[in-house]
């Protein structure tokens, strides 16, 4: 197998990887916000 080609596949798979993370800091984001506003008006 050509190399370029292996870190061509490598490279698809690793940027892949992030959309699964990308779709768990949206759905969090929220529960970021409140918890964040929640520390902040106790002290």
């Amino acid at each position: 197998m050509d190399l370029g080609l292996m870190w061509d596949i490598a490279d698809t798979f690793n940027g892949l990887m992030a959309i699964p993370n990308l779709i768990a800091l949206l759905l969090l984001s929220g529960t970021v916000v409140k918890l964040t506003k929640e520390h902040l008006d106790k002290n």
